[in-house]
């Protein structure tokens, strides 16, 4: 099945996270079949340091849930530490927090998943210019299954909407 996720991060060395990131996906969730650049952009829905975001496609044999786990496994061995960003979060009343490593599912194949653990499509992405962006530069063509719009279409309409600012 192939997987399009997004990393970013804000902590410690991001191109050094993204790498070992990239190293841990290929051992345990498959092997990257398209990796953009990494793009910078401004905090998205709170204020922090710029994050740094890059889109990958993965084959995989994992189905959506047991990627999810590897993912959230991935996240943990590259620093991420859920506990303090939740403190973080309580200390400043924001809804999200800085953190080394985020590795989002945007795409599962042409499937749409929605069970309490896991929404695919990725819910955010289509109001996200961090994410339209490197999936642009490594698949424009992909139709996001749920509305049945290319990622080419949603970048210039988001693009074009004002609304692409990450804030």
């Amino acid at each position: 099945m192939e997987a399009v996720l997004v990393v970013g991060g804000n902590r410690g060395d991001v191109g050094r996270t993204t790498a070992l990131v990239a190293e841990l996906l290929e051992r345990r969730a498959g092997a990257i079949t398209a990796r953009s650049k990494i793009y910078r952009s401004a905090a998205w829905g709170f204020r922090a340091d710029d994050f740094y975001n890059c889109a990958f496609v993965v084959e995989t044999t994992l189905e959506a849930e047991a990627l999810l786990d590897t993912l959230q496994d991935i996240e943990r061995l590259a620093g991420r530490d859920r506990e303090a960003e939740q403190a973080e979060k309580r200390r400043t009343g924001e809804r999200y927090a800085s953190r080394t490593a985020d590795i989002d599912i945007i795409f599962y194949g042409d499937e749409v998943i929605d069970t309490p653990r896991l929404t695919v499509p990725h819910p955010l992405f289509r109001q996200r210019m961090f994410v339209l962006e490197p999936l642009c530069e490594i698949i424009p063509d992909k139709a996001d299954p749920a509305s049945g719009r290319s990622v080419r279409e949603l970048y210039n309409e988001l693009k074009g909407s004002n609304k692409g600012s990450n804030r």
